[in-house]
């Protein structure tokens, strides 16, 4: 498989990724926190195999190639996966205290003006190409070979 291709497959994943945490947004604007986590702990879960393809796969074979790029350092992209995944997990405490707040909920309901679509109510949804359910690691099917 060429990288043209492996970062084609890549530029999508991303796209479903932000599609997931979109899901997460959603439900939050409709003040749905049980559709709300669990549309967060989809994304997260993805978000996790994701970083360990780049980790463990693609950023290794890209520090191998490259010298001295112009704000492209390893660290760059691994700083980003630390700030998500700190991000997650501020979004889960965050959901935990709204969940034990039914007055917020209900004063929150009483404006709620956004609705979601039905097919963003259901966290476990396929992604879009290339597939097969994220869950399945890239980097095992082979994309990011030396």
């Amino acid at each position: 498989m060429t990288s043209i291709k492996s970062f084609s497959v890549l530029a999508e994943v991303h796209r479903w990724l932000d599609s997931l945490f979109l899901d997460h947004q959603l439900a939050l604007l409709s003040i749905d926190l049980p559709a709300a986590s669990a549309c967060l702990k989809h994304y997260e879960s993805n978000l996790k195999l994701h970083i360990e393809d780049e980790e463990g796969a693609l950023i290794p074979l890209y520090d191998a190639r490259t010298e001295n790029v112009p704000g492209g350092a390893v660290e760059l992209f691994t700083g980003e996966h630390t700030k998500l995944t700190g991000f997650v997990a501020e979004f889960h405490g965050t959901l935990a205290t709204l969940n034990g707040k039914p007055e917020r909920r209900a004063k929150a309901r009483h404006h709620q003006t956004v609705r979601p679509r039905s097919d963003l109510q259901r966290p476990g949804r396929t992604p879009p190409r290339p597939g097969a359910k994220y869950l399945v690691s890239l980097a095992r099917q082979g994309y990011f070979r030396k």
